[in-house]
């Protein structure tokens, strides 16, 4: 009797072991499920935070867009300053150039032809000068 006694007790403490056993899977299962619940709630951010990159990528296009209109009026307005400075002036040298690419004016080089072209008599308006000047110096 003894031997069944303690086989039962054994019996007994490995039902012990399997309920405990099962409370940790049904543990686990909670903490699955919790995981779960985060991915789905991440995924929804992600989702969530891909429409605002969509979203502000349109709005870099269409102000892209705005610039890329502004700056044909600058260099529409910019041929007006042109005109307005130089106007019907013979074309300058070669040393005094315009970069309408920039759709600024820009003096890339102040060459030996110019300095002819003023020793010839050539003379520029005061407010050509002016504005060369202003533009080496800045």
């Amino acid at each position: 009797m003894s031997y069944v006694k303690r086989d039962l007790w054994h019996v007994k403490h490995d039902l012990w072991h399997v309920k405990r056993d099962l409370w940790h899977v049904k543990h686990d299962l909670w903490h699955v499920k919790h995981d779960l619940w985060h991915v789905k709630h991440d995924l929804w951010h992600v989702k969530h935070d891909l429409w605002h990159v969509k979203h502000d990528l349109w709005h870099v296009k269409h102000d892209l867009w705005h610039v890329k209109h502004d700056l044909s009026y600058v260099k529409h307005d910019l041929s007006y300053v042109k005109h307005d400075l130089f106007g019907d002036l013979p074309p300058l040298p070669s040393g005094i150039c315009y970069l309408s690419q920039s759709s600024t004016v820009r003096i890339i080089e102040i060459s030996y032809e110019y300095i002819q072209w003023q020793a010839a008599g050539n003379r520029i308006p005061q407010q050509v000068l002016l504005m060369l000047l202003m533009m080496i110096s800045s």
